[in-house]
């Protein structure tokens, strides 16, 4: 368990407020006189770290010999978003290897294979950017997105469709990277997490919807709803929200009268993920730190 330790806040040259640092602390963080620490203000609180802990690498030794290829794909997937920069896998076939290698090409950002034998495998992040643009990623996949509900509607045949999905799983994995490897508040991390699953979600859906036959009228209503939320998202306002919510309901009800064919199943399905969005919009445009 954490102890709170309490400090009382010194005052100097009239305007500058110091604390005193716990030692026990900055001894295990190896702090001294003159080292330097990050400071992290948010609404919660304030975070201080130490410089070279915040900045040194994660390894971490895992064993999928046991598992089957699908199972040490997701294990290596998974351990990619939780932050880890360095990987020792330990496998046992061919199959688990062409399964992580694949992986890795197509949805893991930054990991490349630097070792192989014919039962390990040294896994490396190369691109360890100190200060990734979380924000410019986040934009771009909204981009994503919305293109590959406007190419399938203009016709876009199932390859291309699936080419905007792989580049979305891909930055999507890598922003979760970012966000459990970030000092942001647990809150605010939380929304974006679920906010970038969800626009996930929706591209999975409109892929399965690209190899439905037949042309689905509700398509344009999808593409300009997601436009709707993007222009939510990035000028929230009460207004807008109650417009997007009011939005929603309009288009599951208007799915919902007609014939619901397998085609509409899907379409109601990436409507709904869309209108999900609201309440993690709403809680992180009330956390903005």
């Amino acid at each position: 368990m954490k102890r709170v330790v309490r400090r009382k806040v010194i005052q100097l040259a009239g305007k500058t407020l110091l604390v005193s640092l716990p030692a026990v602390w900055a001894k295990e963080s190896g702090i001294s006189k003159g080292d330097e620490v990050e400071v992290t203000p948010s609404s919660q609180g304030l975070c201080i770290t130490a410089k070279e802990v915040s900045q040194q690498r994660t390894r971490l030794a895992v064993d999928v010999s046991n598992t089957s290829a699908d199972v040490a794909r997701s294990i290596i997937a998974t351990l990619h978003k939780d932050g880890y920069d360095e990987l020792a896998v330990r496998y046992s076939s061919p199959e688990q290897l062409e399964s992580i290698r694949m992986t890795i090409n197509t949805m893991l950002m930054g990991y490349e294979i630097l070792e192989q034998s014919k039962t390990t495998l040294l896994i490396k992040d190369l691109i360890l950017a100190e200060d990734p643009d979380l924000r410019g990623l986040i934009r771009r996949n909204f981009l994503i997105v919305i293109g590959m509900a406007k190419d399938l509607l203009d016709g876009a045949d199932p390859t291309t469709i699936e080419s905007y999905e792989e580049t979305n799983n891909k930055i999507t994995n890598y922003c979760h990277r970012i966000l459990n490897k970030s000092m942001m508040t647990p809150i605010r991390k939380n929304y974006l997490y679920t906010i970038l699953w969800v626009l996930e979600n929706i591209c999975d859906d409109l892929k399965r919807l690209s190899r439905q036959p037949g042309r689905v009228e509700a398509l344009s209503s999808v593409h300009a709803y997601l436009e709707q939320y993007y222009s939510l998202y990035y000028n929230y306002s009460f207004e807008r929200l109650s417009e997007f919510v009011a939005r929603g309901k309009e288009l599951l009800a208007d799915v919902e009268k007609g014939k619901i064919s397998r085609a509409d199943l899907f379409v109601h399905g990436i409507i709904t993920n869309i209108l999900s969005l609201a309440g993690s919009t709403t809680g992180l445009h009330h956390n903005p730190s």
